[in-house]
């Protein structure tokens, strides 16, 4: 129901001070899979599920590129609609636990052949 509420999901990752990063958020795909719209930043694992098709990403720590992330969208409303269907697509056929665990089944069974 939150993600029903917000037009836009907006994740800035950073990397913390002891070096830790985050790998890929599963806000990010919970946001996607509602058809909401994602801004990130292009960091660690997220390009892989966020890309120009699926969603919008800034650069890490920089508030005018998420600023800018934030007006393209306000301003493209066909851009928005082709993030929501691309991203709500690439959850569904990418990140379905079915389909991984079962891809990992099949590459288990084809190592200990």
């Amino acid at each position: 129901r939150a993600f029903q509420e917000h037009d836009i999901v907006i994740v800035p990752s950073i990397t913390a001070k002891d070096g830790v990063k985050e790998g890929l958020p599963v806000v990010l795909m919970e946001a996607m899979a509602c058809g909401v719209p994602v801004i990130a930043s292009e960091y660690s694992g997220i390009p892989e599920l966020v890309s120009d098709q699926a969603g919008l990403l800034s650069v890490p720590e920089d508030a005018q590129s998420i600023a800018a992330a934030v007006s393209k969208f306000l301003g493209d409303p066909d851009l928005r609609r082709r993030c929501i269907r691309e991203g709500r697509r690439k959850v569904e056929t990418e990140f379905d636990i079915k389909k991984i665990a079962q891809l990992k089944r099949a590459l288990l069974e084809e190592s200990l052949a």
